[in-house]
């Protein structure tokens, strides 16, 4: 049996996670479940501007929101983890000039 994202697909398939598919409370992570979170950017998918987010991390995705989401932020998008192949420590070439970037596939 396998897991699906809110739209039907095989999270085996898709590394990503929608927030048009998601309500803002399926996308609450339980504060158990949090191994850590922050302030990051990021590089924009359609626009390739940076946007600072706020990343949850638990052991199986990363969620970012607009904000932190206990003062009010939105759910923004997400990777399921058991989907990536590959994270590593990006280079200031692979991510526009910027310091200390990280690269998930």
């Amino acid at each position: 049996m396998s897991a699906h994202d809110g739209d039907g697909r095989d999270r085996a398939e898709s590394i990503s996670i929608d927030a048009d598919s998601m309500t803002k409370r399926d996308r609450v992570i339980p504060k158990n479940d949090i191994v850590k979170e922050g302030s990051l950017v990021k590089l924009g998918g359609v626009r390739k501007n940076w946007k600072k987010r706020w990343f949850v991390l638990s052991a199986s995705e990363i969620a970012y929101y607009s904000k932190s989401p206990a003062t009010g932020g939105t759910f923004k998008g997400g990777i399921v983890l058991s989907a990536v192949s590959e994270i590593r420590a990006a280079t200031a070439e692979e991510v526009g000039g910027k310091a200390h970037g990280i690269l998930i596939r």
